[in-house]
């Protein structure tokens, strides 16, 4: 369905279409020379999708919650069950030493250093200042728009 169309400006949309009320939080994480990808999070609303039943997807760490938004809760489980050891273990596999920065942006739903730094005590939590440009955040150049479109 295009998420565009010709109507005039009382209508709020094309009469007959039902705006689409899907939603997911999505949450990609790389080294700074991408040579390390961990599993794409990903957050639905659905516990079970229909759609992990049909196809063989890549590998992904997909959690839910009731409106698909990132809780302090969700990040937690995703640093301590999939960053924390994937990084741990590729930094062992490389011979590489075991110091990790973690560089995030300011949002809510990230907590607090103190709480992610008590299993790995080599890894630092960096948080990025509110008003900072895409400019800055890697991520943000275009691999976010990216993935969206793909999805699309």
């Amino acid at each position: 369905m295009h998420d565009k169309t010709l109507v005039s400006f009382d209508e709020k949309s094309k009469q007959g279409i039902k705006q689409s009320k899907e939603c997911l939080t999505i949450m990609p994480c790389v080294n700074a020379t991408g040579t390390h990808k961990l599993p794409l999070m990903i957050i639905g609303k659905s516990v079970n999708p229909r759609c992990f039943k049909i196809k063989t997807l890549p590998t992904m760490y997909y959690k839910s919650s009731r409106k698909a938004w990132q809780s302090q809760g969700l990040f937690n489980q995703w640093f301590f069950d999939c960053f924390g050891p994937g990084v741990s273990k590729h930094l062992a596999s490389t011979n590489l030493v075991q110091k990790t920065i973690l560089l995030l942006d300011n949002a809510a739903c990230h907590g607090s250093e103190d709480v992610l730094r008590t299993d790995y005590e080599n890894f630092t939590v960096h948080y990025f200042s509110p008003r900072m440009t895409a400019i800055f955040r890697p991520l943000d150049q275009n691999i976010i728009k990216n993935v969206k479109q793909k999805y699309r």
